[in-house]
Protein backbone atom coordinates (compact mmCIF):
# COMPACT_ATOMS: atom_id res chain seq x y z
CA UNK A 1 0.00 0.00 0.00
CA UNK A 2 1.25 3.85 -1.14
CA UNK A 3 0.23 6.86 0.74
CA UNK A 4 -1.74 8.65 -2.05
CA UNK A 5 -2.06 11.99 0.12
CA UNK A 6 -2.75 13.22 3.45
CA UNK A 7 -5.54 15.85 3.70
CA UNK A 8 -5.40 18.75 6.46
CA UNK A 9 -8.88 18.58 6.83
CA UNK A 10 -11.61 15.53 8.02
CA UNK A 11 -14.49 17.29 7.82
CA UNK A 12 -17.68 15.37 6.09
CA UNK A 13 -17.83 18.59 4.25
CA UNK A 14 -14.52 18.88 3.14
CA UNK A 15 -13.95 14.80 2.56
CA UNK A 16 -17.18 15.07 0.56
CA UNK A 17 -15.44 17.97 -1.91
CA UNK A 18 -12.14 16.10 -2.22
CA UNK A 19 -13.50 12.98 -3.22
CA UNK A 20 -16.26 14.11 -5.34
CA UNK A 21 -12.57 15.57 -7.41
CA UNK A 22 -12.94 11.87 -8.74
CA UNK A 23 -15.67 11.11 -11.31
CA UNK A 24 -18.11 8.60 -10.22
CA UNK A 25 -16.83 5.87 -12.61
CA UNK A 26 -13.95 5.41 -10.80
CA UNK A 27 -15.03 5.79 -7.07
CA UNK A 28 -17.73 2.78 -7.99
CA UNK A 29 -14.44 0.43 -8.71
CA UNK A 30 -12.95 1.00 -5.21
CA UNK A 31 -14.01 -2.62 -3.59
CA UNK A 32 -13.12 -1.40 0.28
CA UNK A 33 -12.60 1.94 2.30
CA UNK A 34 -11.60 1.86 5.83
CA UNK A 35 -12.47 4.92 8.16
CA UNK A 36 -13.20 4.67 12.00
CA UNK A 37 -16.23 3.98 13.42
CA UNK A 38 -17.91 7.36 12.99
CA UNK A 39 -21.31 7.50 11.78
CA UNK A 40 -21.14 10.39 9.37
CA UNK A 41 -18.30 9.27 8.31
CA UNK A 42 -20.05 5.91 7.33
CA UNK A 43 -22.54 7.53 5.44
CA UNK A 44 -20.56 9.86 3.76
CA UNK A 45 -18.27 7.13 2.62
CA UNK A 46 -21.18 4.68 1.53
CA UNK A 47 -22.72 7.65 -0.58
CA UNK A 48 -19.44 8.44 -2.50
CA UNK A 49 -18.52 4.84 -2.88
CA UNK A 50 -21.48 2.55 -3.35
CA UNK A 51 -20.32 -0.59 -4.62
CA UNK A 52 -17.25 -0.28 -1.44
CA UNK A 53 -17.11 -2.73 1.51
CA UNK A 54 -17.08 -0.47 4.57
CA UNK A 55 -14.19 -1.95 7.02
CA UNK A 56 -13.49 -0.44 10.54
CA UNK A 57 -10.24 -0.04 11.45
CA UNK A 58 -8.90 -2.28 13.97
CA UNK A 59 -8.07 0.45 16.93
CA UNK A 60 -11.73 1.95 16.49
CA UNK A 61 -13.10 -1.27 16.87
CA UNK A 62 -10.81 -2.38 19.89
CA UNK A 63 -11.41 1.09 21.83
CA UNK A 64 -15.16 0.45 21.19
CA UNK A 65 -15.59 -3.31 22.30
CA UNK A 66 -13.23 -2.29 25.73
CA UNK A 67 -16.00 0.87 26.35
CA UNK A 68 -18.57 -1.52 26.42
CA UNK A 69 -17.02 -4.16 28.17
CA UNK A 70 -15.95 -1.47 30.87
CA UNK A 71 -19.63 0.29 30.50
CA UNK A 72 -21.18 -3.58 31.72
CA UNK A 73 -18.17 -4.10 34.28
CA UNK A 74 -19.47 -0.41 35.81
CA UNK A 75 -23.08 -2.25 35.88
CA UNK A 76 -21.97 -4.97 37.67
CA UNK A 77 -19.92 -3.46 40.04
CA UNK A 78 -22.94 -1.17 40.81
CA UNK A 79 -25.28 -4.28 41.67
CA UNK A 80 -22.82 -4.76 44.65
CA UNK A 81 -23.08 -0.94 45.81
CA UNK A 82 -25.00 -1.69 48.98
CA UNK A 83 -24.20 -5.40 49.32
CA UNK A 84 -21.71 -6.60 52.50
CA UNK A 85 -18.09 -7.69 50.84
CA UNK A 86 -15.53 -7.03 48.92
CA UNK A 87 -16.97 -7.12 45.21
CA UNK A 88 -17.93 -3.70 44.71
CA UNK A 89 -14.38 -2.51 45.63
CA UNK A 90 -13.16 -5.57 43.68
CA UNK A 91 -14.82 -4.60 40.68
CA UNK A 92 -14.07 -0.67 40.85
CA UNK A 93 -10.07 -0.91 41.63
CA UNK A 94 -9.19 -4.07 39.52
CA UNK A 95 -10.44 -2.98 36.00
CA UNK A 96 -7.53 -2.77 34.43
CA UNK A 97 -7.03 -6.20 34.31
CA UNK A 98 -10.22 -6.85 32.41
CA UNK A 99 -9.18 -4.95 29.57
CA UNK A 100 -5.67 -6.38 29.30
CA UNK A 101 -4.32 -8.01 26.29
CA UNK A 102 -3.96 -11.52 27.65
CA UNK A 103 -1.15 -12.38 25.06
CA UNK A 104 0.91 -9.67 26.53
CA UNK A 105 0.19 -10.01 30.18
CA UNK A 106 2.35 -12.37 32.81
CA UNK A 107 -0.48 -13.72 34.79
CA UNK A 108 2.06 -16.17 37.04
CA UNK A 109 3.52 -13.39 39.07
CA UNK A 110 2.04 -12.60 42.12
CA UNK A 111 1.35 -9.45 43.44
CA UNK A 112 -0.47 -7.87 46.45
CA UNK A 113 -4.04 -6.32 45.96
CA UNK A 114 -5.62 -3.95 48.03
CA UNK A 115 -8.88 -4.91 47.24
CA UNK A 116 -8.51 -8.80 48.05
CA UNK A 117 -6.12 -8.04 50.96
CA UNK A 118 -3.92 -10.64 49.34
CA UNK A 119 -1.07 -11.59 46.85
CA UNK A 120 -3.28 -12.09 43.85
CA UNK A 121 -2.13 -13.21 40.21
CA UNK A 122 -3.91 -11.14 37.37
CA UNK A 123 -5.66 -14.23 36.26
CA UNK A 124 -7.03 -15.12 39.67
CA UNK A 125 -8.54 -11.54 39.85
CA UNK A 126 -10.17 -11.95 36.40
CA UNK A 127 -11.25 -15.58 37.38
CA UNK A 128 -12.94 -14.05 40.52
CA UNK A 129 -14.76 -11.13 38.17
CA UNK A 130 -15.60 -13.11 35.68
CA UNK A 131 -17.06 -16.01 37.97
CA UNK A 132 -19.85 -13.33 39.33
CA UNK A 133 -21.17 -12.66 35.86
CA UNK A 134 -22.73 -14.82 33.43
CA UNK A 135 -22.62 -12.09 30.64
CA UNK A 136 -19.24 -11.21 31.74
CA UNK A 137 -17.73 -14.12 31.45
CA UNK A 138 -18.91 -14.89 28.32
CA UNK A 139 -17.84 -11.34 26.90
Amino acid sequence: HDVIDILENRTTRFLRAYFERFDLKNRQQVKTVTIDMYEPYVRLFRDLFPNAAIIFDRFHIVQHLNRELNKYRVQVMNEYRNKKGPNYTIFKNNWKVLLMDTSKTIFSKYRWNKSFKAYKRSSDIVEFMLSKDDILRRS
